[in-house]
């Protein structure tokens, strides 16, 4: 009996050992879960600041897309985006993300044609488009076919569309509200950032034209 008893508490105390390893071991994963969000959260947070301070001192139109991307990249950490600009019936991205792929690059340097049909209701709205279920093939843009959302984000100056963000991600099939809260958030912000830039850019010339 009393082998027995010695035995059972011999086992008694290996299960509770192997249940505080176990409760020590979810501990640590939660523990890593919770930095890793505070430490992706504090990235978004950096980039929406620089954002915010360039949007008010800035007016490299480059730099601000740059700064626009990068916040949509920290933010939402599965996306590729571009910034777009008109030449004729296509529109060109000028800068993009550094995950996107050569193929994906090449096409969207060559340019979107203006009549893509996500791309004409964003530009004659005005408004930001989501295409859930995005179809490469179906799109005429067989590159981006592992995409599986798709965002169209206008930046407009005096009711005229000047720009476009796009964005993409391969992460899944369907925006989240907060991704699309996120992307039209970025769009004014960078639509703002345009507009100062530009009415900078009139200032300027308007002082040299005085002072000529």
């Amino acid at each position: 009996r009393r082998g027995l008893a010695a035995q059972a508490e011999v086992q008694r105390r290996e299960q509770a050992e192997l249940q505080w390893h176990v409760r020590a071991m979810e501990l640590e994963g939660r523990i890593g879960a919770a930095t890793h969000e505070l430490q992706t959260r504090a990235a978004a947070l950096d980039a929406f600041v620089a954002f915010s301070e360039a949007v008010g001192t800035q007016t490299d139109v480059t730099v601000l897309a740059e700064q626009a991307i990068r916040v949509l990249r920290t933010t939402l950490g599965h996306v590729g985006a571009g910034y777009y600009e008109p030449q004729g019936q296509l529109w060109r991205a000028q800068v993009w993300s550094d995950d996107l792929a050569p193929e994906v690059v090449a096409q969207i340097r060559a340019g979107l044609p203006a009549d893509l049909p996500p791309l004409a209701q964003a530009l004659a709205s005005g408004e930001a488009v989501f295409v859930d279920g995005w179809d490469g093939e179906a799109h005429a843009l067989p590159s981006t076919r592992h995409y599986g959302a798709g965002a169209f984000v206008p930046v407009a100056i005096g009711g005229e569309v000047r720009a476009l963000l796009a964005v993409g991600t391969r992460a899944a099939r369907r925006w989240t509200e907060h991704e699309r809260t996120v992307m039209r958030a970025v769009g004014r912000s960078f639509q703002l950032a345009l507009e100062r830039a530009e009415a900078t850019a009139l200032l300027e010339r308007q002082n040299v034209e005085l002072a000529a």
